[in-house]
């Protein structure tokens, strides 16, 4: 029983790591851009939209992972996946001058998520985006 309650305390309190993304490589190409359908989702919400677009000519190729962070007191954290959570390793095509949509699941996090700010973090082509949202 006392194990069974640490575990939960213990769960329940994880700490968050500073992000090491670099804020000033996010967002810089002009060729790919990442944005969220809607702006602020509900406490609770199981799943965010994201929007890639490729403006331009040529095929732009990416994978499933991407990281989840949270504002606090203006500075960047990590959001940490649940010990079970992989991404399968494979190549998505993003047509040229189209937008693939895809689901971002928060089922696989292993926090208690709170109100607040977030952004998803994603790798496209030689690209790093960020794609910011609200939880309310």
């Amino acid at each position: 029983m006392i194990l069974c309650i640490i575990s939960i305390f213990v769960v329940g309190c994880t700490d968050l790591n500073k992000s090491n993304t670099d804020n000033k490589q996010l967002n810089t190409s002009k060729d790919v851009t990442m944005y969220i359908s809607e702006k602020s989702y509900l406490l609770g919400d199981k799943k965010i939209t994201i929007n890639i677009k490729n403006n331009t000519s040529e095929e732009l190729y990416y994978g499933e992972a991407y990281e989840i962070e949270y504002l606090k007191n203006n500075i960047w954290y990590e959001v940490p996946f649940t010990d079970d959570a992989s991404f399968t390793d494979i190549g998505i095509i993003l047509g040229p001058n189209k937008t693939n949509t895809h689901e971002i699941s928060l089922d696989n996090i292993n926090i208690n998520l709170k109100k607040g700010k977030y952004r998803i973090i994603k790798q496209v082509g030689d690209a790093m985006l960020a794609a910011e949202f609200k939880l309310k």
